[in-house]
């Protein structure tokens, strides 16, 4: 009798176990890169900034105002062959009174999966394909 309780509890635990190891894949449709990071010639996104900067070794602060516009230059390719967009960073005065001036310009890559900027020599991801809650990179 014990025999036979012992057998169908095993059995039933490697019935639990075929059952509950079932291969499960996720599929979802997500929209391409460029769907959420458009980029072409000439489009160009303004910032209003502020920064804190502080002097005589940290006892004095003074609040920096500045505006700032990213413009897509060119279209270029990489090392690798891959198509991507040059990108120029303006600063100015917040008043205007003062022109444009050219202080950055960094490299935007669109892959199949990802969306990738190179600032200062440095890669970065900034966005991963599929795009929902809880999906980190």
């Amino acid at each position: 009798m014990k025999r036979l309780a012992y057998f169908i509890s095993v059995l039933i635990l490697v019935i639990i176990v075929f059952i509950s190891c079932e291969k499960k894949s996720e599929t979802y449709a997500s929209d391409e890169i460029d769907q959420y990071y458009s980029m072409q010639v000439g489009k160009f996104i303004r910032y209003r900034l502020d920064s804190m900067r502080f002097t005589a070794f940290g006892a004095k602060d003074t609040t920096i105002f500045y505006e700032a516009k990213d413009v897509v230059e060119a279209a270029i390719t990489d090392n690798s062959g891959r198509p991507g967009w040059r990108v120029v960073r303006y600063l100015r005065d917040t008043l205007g009174v003062k022109p444009w001036t050219a202080t950055m310009t960094y490299q935007v890559t669109p892959t199949r999966e990802a969306l990738e900027v190179v600032e200062d020599n440095f890669r970065f991801e900034k966005m991963k394909l599929p795009v929902k809650d809880g999906f980190s990179w």
